[in-house]
């Protein structure tokens, strides 16, 4: 069966489902099938890499943490984002990568509302936080979700992230403060 033909039988057996967990499960179910567009695989994007100000963060490392274990990275994690990692999605919608130990402590199929990740922008935070992909893209302002490995996000005024000057931060806290 074509991964389309999956995506449209997922979605037309959910048309009384909320718009959220329509949107929701479609994204988990395009995560799911192999990284492919008509039999060619997908270019990777490379993860944002970290700005010289935070090296202690290279990899989203943190204190205490072995250099050897990454993959039970601890928190808080922060790192800067580079505006030439940004990826347009559509309509207002960006996309960055995050370091493959940020997946972990994202929203994901079985808890939509689980990522603490939180998105600055010049300092200020942004939001709505866990925002539909749709929200983002259709009304932006500054919503954002943390998915996996994925940062979809918008600016606060929904102006290109790449051109408009502006530093994004993005910090997992230790607790929910």
């Amino acid at each position: 069966m074509k991964e389309s033909t999956v995506i449209r039988r997922t979605s037309r057996s959910l048309r009384g489902a909320p718009g959220r967990l329509v949107g929701m499960l479609a994204c988990a179910a395009l995560a799911a099938v192999p990284q492919t567009t008509f039999g060619q695989p997908l270019p990777k994007k490379p993860a944002a890499p970290v700005s010289p100000g935070h090296e202690a963060q290279r990899g989203a490392a943190t204190s205490g943490e072995n250099e050897g274990d990454r993959a039970a990275a601890s928190l808080p994690l922060k790192l800067e984002l580079a505006p030439s990692t940004f990826t347009v999605e559509r309509g207002h919608a960006w996309f960055v990568t995050l370091p493959p130990e940020w997946a972990q402590f994202s929203s994901n199929v079985d808890d939509f509302d689980k990522s603490r990740l939180r998105l600055t922008e010049d300092g200020v935070p942004l939001g709505p936080a866990n925002a539909t992909h749709a929200e983002i893209r259709e009304e932006g302002r500054g919503a954002y979700s943390h998915w996996l490995t994925a940062l979809y996000f918008s600016t606060s005024d929904n102006t290109d992230p790449r051109k408009n000057g502006r530093a994004y931060v993005v910090e997992i806290p230790a607790s929910e403060e």
